[in-house]
């Protein structure tokens, strides 16, 4: 039983219990750590080392906490409210949750017919080191430089973006710093 409760063993049980093969792994980055997956996942795809790949996150804090300590200029709300991107905006609220998807490559995808949600055109993961005025802030220059490694590795315009993944705390340092670099 404590096997099956313990998060680094999350991923391999799942694949012991469903017989999938190649890669099995925890990854923790912080805030980030599904976006890593997903491009570790990716990575797996385009070298064929998977043919499909099941990538999930989840927090869950337990004992299950019901409130949290609010204190003026740092990352939680005053009034229990995420307003991402927002002048109202006055910090996150933590959460729970948990969900996962299936990747595939998307010729395989076309040809056994599977509906396709969203293509994947690019992803790139990096870190801004002491960059940055704390540990938990971003840097414009960090965010500025995944964003052009992005757009050069894989021949990407940035016209043609559909859709940017933001941090999106709702705190009035994290926020501006993301726009910013993407304006950039």
């Amino acid at each position: 039983i404590l096997n099956g409760s313990i998060h680094d063993n999350i991923p391999t049980r799942i694949s012991y219990k469903l017989d999938l093969h190649g890669p099995s792994m925890n990854i923790g980055t912080g805030c980030s750590s599904s976006s890593v997956a997903i491009s570790l996942a990716v990575q797996s795809l385009l070298n064929y080392q998977s043919d499909y790949t099941l990538v999930g996150g989840a927090s869950i804090r337990l004992p299950e906490e019901n409130s949290y300590l609010y204190k003026s200029g740092g990352i939680n709300s005053k009034d229990g409210y995420c307003r991402p991107y927002s002048d109202d905006a006055t910090g996150t609220v933590p959460g729970e949750g948990a969900g996962m998807v299936l990747l595939k490559r998307v010729g395989d995808a076309i040809e056994d017919g599977d509906f396709i949600y969203s293509v994947i055109s690019g992803f790139s993961t990096n870190n801004d080191g002491s960059r940055k005025i704390g540990y938990s802030a971003p840097s414009i220059e960090g965010q500025v430089e995944v964003l052009k490694n992005t757009l050069e590795q894989f021949d990407i315009n940035s016209d043609e973006f559909m859709y940017i993944e933001g941090h999106g705390t709702g705190t009035l340092l994290g926020d501006p710093i993301e726009l910013q670099s993407i304006n950039r």
